[in-house]
């Protein structure tokens, strides 16, 4: 087993001494030090459109100010022990690229970048209680929201602020608010606009150009579009548990751009040896199995030193999780969709309709009897909670709904694989900058919706793209929602007349990169083990949340019937389990 990545720190007020460990961990990290200050910067800070945490050392020196902070571009986390003031300044990005976890312990200020660490030093010192609601929001979103952690301890921080320490207090400070104001851009300008935005962002973050960098490609819109924006030849990697449709789409992908590619072969089983490091790799905030590119250092002989990916552009410009619908036709869903309206209390509607929560079983179910309200209630409060805070800058319901997306990106539910590319090389997300960020927000989410912008990009990239289909359902971008659903209609009529025929045409979840969550316990022993032991849970039990009888009765059921489609609830509480019942430094 390898060692995980570590960023920790802790900061003696009484000492005014900053003692900081790190290692492991595939960042670009700058120290500069003088007598008044010690500077830390993790990531690539863009100033004047290039890499550059000189000018940053520079404003810390002369004093940095909030105009300054929110005209840093790019993905980075600043640390700044000011030795006169006895105090510690952090200033994260709007993206919050790197994610920052914090407490005041006594008379100390810990912080980290990894929630593991902070875990483990409140196990140290006997101080770590598990908030049981935390555990229930994460069942319910798959993903926590806001600034809360499993503990009463710690926090997680937020987009675009400056955390103050001094004097043993705490304060934290917005120096950006997002502006969720409509261009009245047509489509066909959006597109012009930002597929320059994209380019550009690459020439920022490949400005120190002695890095060799390379990309992740799959089958689908994302990372195909950043792979073609890209002005020199870049090396290209897939991964996959067999030579499937993903591969063979993303070969066809690199093939048009010049592009070297790799097939990098996963076992049938790409979790089981890993589940140990990946849920304390992300701090049991994330579902496991977002971490399917841990353990590729030792399959890659000369990874780049930095990888780029597709990361962002789904929900930014496929619309992923707007509210929308499909619009049916003699009772029949069809491929057109329409935008849908929230109606009715915010929160509830939020819990109930986005797309990433719980589904396949009521979680309510699993939860003792006298539990249940009080838990429903605090997920209820925590919606309200963090939607509050865009009182001042938000005006309808659709600008909160996409808040509780972007408040803290690192807490979208599939961050864990920027942290698993990361324990390969330096990871860079092209969709993290501030322009490109301004701009989707700005859009028309009819431009956005069932990724209209974004297929019209690779159109008018190159239109032998938009005509390569997507792997997981093998339509070609460039079809009309109508050409979708006779496409539909004729694989349906084949589909009794030529099985093997269709078996070719339509994807099934092995061609995939992702094992199907509501199998893999089915076939796979070390899955299938971790989901039984859920039964013996002394974690789960401890908690005083589930009522264990039930759950019991119920996790082998759910493994062997994966119609079920409890697949998701099992791996939700393995990464749980795993998280807290494992020591890892």
């Amino acid at each position: 087993m390898k060692k995980l990545p570590k960023l920790f720190f802790i900061f003696d007020s009484s000492q005014n001494n900053l003692n900081f460990e790190f290692s492991n961990f595939n960042v670009t990290l700058n120290k500069f030090e003088n007598r008044q200050h010690l500077l830390y910067i993790v990531g690539n800070p863009i100033i004047n459109k290039r890499i550059n945490c000189q000018i940053i050392w520079e404003k810390i020196i002369n004093k940095i100010n909030y105009a300054d902070v929110k005209n840093i571009d790019g993905e980075f986390l600043i640390i700044h022990h000011d030795k006169n003031n006895k105090s510690i300044n952090i200033y994260n990005d709007r993206f919050t690229s790197v994610p920052f976890f914090y407490l005041k312990y006594r008379n100390t200020f810990i912080g980290s970048v990894f929630y593991k660490d902070i875990k483990n030093f409140l196990e140290k010192n006997k101080v770590l209680k598990i908030n049981k609601e935390t555990v229930f929001e994460f069942l319910w979103l798959q993903r926590l929201i806001g600034e809360k952690t499993y503990d009463s301890y710690s926090k997680c921080l937020m987009a675009a602020r400056h955390l103050i320490f001094c004097n043993d207090n705490v304060s934290t400070f917005s120096y950006w608010n997002p502006s969720f104001k409509k261009s009245n851009l047509s489509i066909n300008d959006s597109v012009d606009i930002l597929k320059d935005l994209l380019s550009q962002s690459i020439t920022k973050k490949t400005t120190d150009s002695k890095k060799n960098v390379g990309i992740f490609l799959s089958g689908g819109i994302d990372s195909r579009i950043i792979l073609s924006l890209f002005k020199s030849e870049i090396d290209s990697y897939t991964i996959g548990v067999t030579y499937n449709n993903e591969v063979k789409v993303a070969e066809k992908i690199a093939k048009i751009n010049n592009s070297k590619h790799s097939f990098i072969k996963l076992k049938d089983d790409p979790y089981s040896d890993y589940l140990s490091d990946v849920t304390q790799l992300s701090g049991g905030m994330y579902a496991f199995d977002h971490s399917i590119f841990y353990g590729l250092s030792n399959k890659i002989s000369k990874p780049p030193d930095v990888f780029f990916h597709g990361h962002g552009m789904d929900y930014m410009f496929q619309g992923m999780y707007l509210l929308s619908s499909n619009i049916k036709f003699l009772g029949k869903k069809t491929s057109f969709k329409k935008l849908s309206e929230i109606n009715g209390k915010f929160s509830t509607q939020y819990l109930d309709k986005i797309s990433h929560r719980l589904k396949g079983i009521n979680l309510l179910d699993y939860i003792s009897k006298p539990a249940r309200s009080d838990m429903y209630d605090s997920i209820i409060s925590s919606v309200e909670e963090v939607s509050s805070l865009a009182d001042n800058f938000c005006e309808i319901a659709d600008d909160y709904w996409e808040y509780m997306l972007i408040h803290a990106l690192c807490r979208h539910y599939p961050y864990t694989n920027l942290l698993a590319i990361g324990t390969i090389a330096e990871q860079r997300t092209i969709t993290f900058d501030n322009d490109i960020f301004d701009f989707y927000l700005s859009m028309n989410n009819k431009h956005r919706l069932d990724g209209r912008i974004a297929k019209k990009i690779l159109s008018k990239i190159n239109p032998m793209l938009a005509k390569i289909p997507v792997a997981n359902n093998n339509f070609k971008p460039s079809m009309s929602p109508l050409y979708k659903d006779i496409t539909r209609l004729k694989r349906y009529v084949l589909r009794n007349v030529n099985y093997k025929y269709i078996s070719g045409i339509e994807p099934h979840a092995e061609e995939r990169t992702w094992p199907d969550r509501n199998r893999m316990y089915l076939h796979h022993k070390g899955l299938r083990n971790a989901a039984l032991d859920l039964v013996n849970s002394q974690f789960l039990s401890s908690l005083d949340l589930f009522d264990m009888d039930i759950l019991s009765r119920d996790i082998k059921l759910f493994i062997d019937n994966p119609n079920n489609n409890a697949g998701s609830f099992i791996t939700f509480l393995i990464s749980l389990e795993k998280f807290f019942s494992n020591e890892r430094s």
